[in-house]
């Protein structure tokens, strides 16, 4: 009998010891969610009326610039009351997920229609909307332009995007173009980015005979019905359109980290996931059949590899940028 105490203490004490050292997500507490989003709205919340129905949870959006979101990360670390992050670049989801924000998801809360590229390596985000780098052009280019090369040849093009909203399509560039040469993506997309210009969302880009831009975008620039642009996904048959993605991750010790597994297997049901594409003007990530939304029916080809995977392309762009 006294063997068996003393063996239970050691075991207890071992597990107690052990579980001191491996961190891990808290347990939900709370029937609610809190989402800080760049590309979310409080008044979406109507989007996850469903999933509050189903689930007894109730779903809180804050919108926050990328910035401020890093910010209140860094500040208030394990301390948070935000459970989960959703953003419109992969790019920034990186840097949220290299400073280590973000918690390991579990595989089983991953649907399996969902492919891998648009999971992180680290299981620790994963992308929920696809929105393609497109080329508008006029009549008058229409037959010139079918590849972003192919933008080199133009008197000059149109440029909606900042530099970190190009990252994506950077790392993906230097991801087909690195095995050539080290220099050869620095060549490829200097000799494209002499030709731009960059204008903002009160400019009319029917002005332009050219522009590149995200699909997204493509609702909140003015266009000339007169002289409609023809909207065209580059690259299908050079290896396919780049593009950048939505993504969403769920913060490091997430007070109601259950619930947020729970809201993230949500987004990836069909249906669900359309809808919330829908709203951005994007293409889902879960699409089995035909969309209600005729837009995501479009069949284009995409890069083969997604920005979630390029974390290696991404460092060595920012080290040719930054020389």
């Amino acid at each position: 009998m006294k063997i068996f105490i003393i063996f239970s203490l050691l075991v207890t004490g071992l597990l107690t010891f052990v579980s001191c050292d491996v961190p891990v997500a808290r347990t939900s507490q709370h029937e609610y969610i809190t989402i800080l989003s760049d590309c979310l709205e409080t008044k979406d919340t109507i989007l996850f009326q469903s999933f509050t129905k189903q689930k007894n949870v109730r779903v809180y959006i804050r919108n926050a610039s990328y910035e401020e979101i890093n910010s209140k990360l860094r500040k208030e670390g394990l301390l948070t009351y935000v459970d989960v992050i959703i953003l419109r670049s992969s790019y920034a989801m990186l840097q949220l997920q290299k400073q280590d924000f973000l918690q390991r998801i579990p595989t089983g809360k991953i649907p399996v229609v969902i492919s891998s590229k648009y999971v992180s390596p680290n299981n620790d985000w994963l992308g929920i909307g696809i929105d393609p780098y497109i080329i508008t052009t006029t009549k008058d280019s229409a037959n010139r332009i079918k590849n972003y090369a192919d933008l080199i040849k133009t008197d000059g093009f149109c440029q909606t995007l900042s530099d970190k909203e190009l990252y994506p399509f950077y790392g993906q560039a230097y991801n087909k173009l690195s095995f050539v040469s080290d220099s050869a993506w620095k060549n490829w997309s200097s000799a494209i980015f002499s030709k731009s210009m960059n204008i903002n969302m009160r400019d009319s880009i029917s002005k332009c005979s050219v522009a590149l831009l995200n699909y997204s975008r493509i609702n909140k620039y003015k266009f000339d019905k007169k002289n409609p642009a023809r909207i065209v996904f580059p690259n299908q048959h050079a290896g396919g359109c780049y593009y950048n993605t939505r993504s969403i991750g769920i913060v490091k010790q997430a007070r109601n980290y259950l619930h947020a597994t729970d809201f993230l297997s949500f987004l990836l049901l069909e249906p669900i996931n359309q809808r919330l594409n829908n709203l951005w003007s994007t293409f889902p990530v879960v699409q089995t059949g035909i969309s209600p939304y005729q837009y995501q029916n479009i069949r284009f080809k995409k890069y083969n590899y997604s920005p979630v995977q390029l974390n290696q392309e991404f460092n060595e762009v920012l080290k040719i940028l930054s020389k």
